[in-house]
């Protein structure tokens, strides 16, 4: 089940990455009661390891709407995780959402840009070794 729930989270992931945005929010739909599933589960049997396990779910599934810019599923994601650990102060609000999902996808392309400088400075160079000879 645990195996099960990991590869659903990861092929959200993966569509993200691919830019199925899509397909994405429907993967991610679908870890989503995975994830409040294990954290029920875990509340319910008081096991502090599933918990973690079961908010990491949470915490990954969120990003993961929150990078994509789906905003209003990560609001809607965010109501049912608030509701299922019976604390209201768990919810987070459309605008705080909205920022986070500006912040991140800023550091995603930041981190973007920075992994393409070595490979444009590399092909740069080659490019320059090469008019040399």
């Amino acid at each position: 089940e645990s195996l099960r729930r990991a590869a659903a989270v990861a092929v959200g992931g993966v569509l993200l990455a691919a830019g199925d945005t899509a397909r994405m929010k429907a993967t991610l739909k679908q870890a989503e009661e995975m994830a409040l599933g294990t954290v029920r589960s875990a509340l319910a049997a008081g096991s502090r390891t599933e918990l973690e396990r079961g908010y990491s779910y949470v915490q990954f599934i969120q990003t993961a709407y929150l990078v994509g810019g789906a905003v209003p599923e990560a609001a809607a994601f965010s109501a049912r995780f608030a509701q299922a650990v019976g604390d209201p102060r768990e919810q987070r609000s459309v605008e705080e959402l909205r920022a986070a999902s500006v912040s991140l996808r800023r550091q995603r392309d930041s981190l973007d840009a920075a992994a393409r400088q070595p490979a444009q400075a590399r092909a740069a160079s080659g490019a320059a070794s090469a008019a040399a000879n």
